[in-house]
């Protein structure tokens, strides 16, 4: 029988989280992911426009596509046509051209993004860059549940993991993970959130951490962001919400390292517990036709023999050169970021020309059509 006492303590418990509750975040971020990603209360990010572009696919934000968006879409599915041979749409560059029928597909059965997603994107392309504002997002829509493991049916105190695994560890905190981390560090919205962190994980506090007293910069946060190695025993375990795949088509597997289907087989049911809000990034430059990244890419290209719908409609694939992103950076004072909204920054360079790019081709043509070319 449950003593006097302890009901007083479970009611105190219990009108402190509503206290803290009232002063929580909004639950929606207003004007969708770009939004989120330029608002200096939010991430405060710069953008090109064809970044936005991007963003809004992944997190399937038509509502705020603009005429700019629509068009960027219209020359990126031109880019695949349907081989009606093979059963699968082929092309170089752009992504299949049923792409707003996956959306709706994705709308209909209540998805928050596409699950599977496969950017096959040349070197400087703004790979991690767009991965992390996604997974930023995602984070910060765990910290809007207020209290994430109650609202995913977890045991109290049960970490709610993202991982990033790349190649090798060293690379993955140099690179995806390091991106991440940054962004976030400096995003004004997480600094009441952030927990204590090391060179692997970086923690975020729940708005239910918070009321039952743990403190920021202090204590463990119960979301988890952490670069992960490349062993088939890494996503075993935890609730993995989020996984992204760093330069996955490098990753061959060598001594302790798994090759990359393994590891993907290994990793990914554990984020099956999240259903609909389930992420999974793989991002890389291309390489040989084998692996796990070239395995996706093949089955997210995959149509239906009875009705040629695709495959697996829950999947994107975006092939882009390096420079595919920065393409119309001289008019982005002339574009909205959304219907209505302020347009993009003015006078934003490239991180990477297309002159570099020509001399790179000009000087070892079949190596810069990988590395650069996508």
């Amino acid at each position: 029988m449950t003593s006097p006492q302890e009901i007083r303590r479970m009611k105190k418990a219990a009108a402190k989280k509503i206290s803290v509750a009232s002063d929580m975040p909004s639950p929606r971020v207003p004007g969708g992911i770009v939004q989120f990603a330029t608002d200096p209360e939010f991430l405060g990010c710069d953008l090109f426009p064809r970044q936005g572009t991007l963003l809004k696919v992944m997190t399937l934000d038509m509502a705020n596509f603009t005429d700019f968006d629509f068009e960027v879409i219209e020359e990126w599915m031109a880019g695949f046509v349907l081989d009606t041979d093979e059963f699968e749409y082929r092309g170089r560059e752009g992504t299949p051209p049923d792409l707003i029928e996956r959306i709706e597909w994705c709308h209909r059965n209540g998805k928050s993004w596409f699950r599977d997603q496969v950017l096959v994107i040349g070197r400087r392309g703004s790979k991690n860059y767009n991965a992390s504002i996604v997974v930023s997002r995602l984070v910060w829509m765990l910290v809007c549940l207020g209290d994430p493991q109650e609202h995913y049916q977890l045991p109290p105190g049960k970490p709610i993991r993202v991982l990033f695994v790349g190649p090798d560890l060293e690379s993955v905190k140099l690179n995806a993970f390091g991106d991440f981390v940054n962004l976030v560090r400096n995003a004004k919205c997480f600094q009441r959130y952030l927990g204590a962190s090391t060179t692997t994980m970086l923690t975020v506090l729940t708005p239910a951490q918070i009321a039952s007293g743990a403190k920021p910069g202090v204590d463990k946060g119960d979301i988890q962001i952490m670069a992960a190695p490349t062993t088939t025993t890494s996503g075993r375990g935890p609730a993995v919400i989020c996984i992204v795949f760093d330069e996955i088509a490098h990753v061959q597997g060598a001594g302790s390292t798994a090759d990359s289907i393994a590891v993907y087989n290994q990793m990914t049911p554990a984020a099956g517990q999240f259903e609909t809000d389930a992420l999974i990034i793989q991002i890389s430059t291309p390489w040989e036709k084998t692996g796990q990244f070239y395995l996706s890419y093949c089955n997210a290209r995959e149509v239906r023999t009875d009705d040629l719908k695709a495959a697996n409609p829950n999947m994107f694939m975006l092939q882009q050169s390096s420079t595919g992103f920065y393409k119309d950076w001289e008019r982005a004072g002339q574009i909205p970021m959304w219907p209505g909204g302020p347009t993009f920054r003015s006078g934003f360079r490239p991180k990477i020309t297309q002159q570099f790019v020509d001399d790179e081709y000009r000087r070892d043509p079949e190596s810069a059509d990988t590395e650069y070319g996508g």
